[in-house]
């Protein structure tokens, strides 16, 4: 008899632990999309900084030239 009632409430719960699962992969999917949308964010963030890092090294290698050609044209 126990295992009677056990199927009928397995079978009660059904609909409910459907609903739960699709809560929770539905929650899921927000939290990736979230976690895409500011890991996008980070990655645009880092590649406008290394530009500005490339575009700082290029503005500092080219003093370093121009003193340098310029204390060979002194000597």
């Amino acid at each position: 008899m126990n295992s009677d009632k056990r199927k009928n409430g397995s079978m009660d719960n059904i609909g409910e632990r459907y609903k739960d699962r699709l809560a929770d992969q539905s929650d899921f999917v927000d939290g990736i999309s979230a976690f895409r949308e500011e890991t996008q964010e980070r990655m645009l963030d880092l590649h406008a900084r290394m530009n500005e890092l490339e575009l700082s090294l290029e503005e500092s290698i080219q003093k370093i030239r121009d003193y340098l050609e310029s204390s060979k044209k002194k000597s």
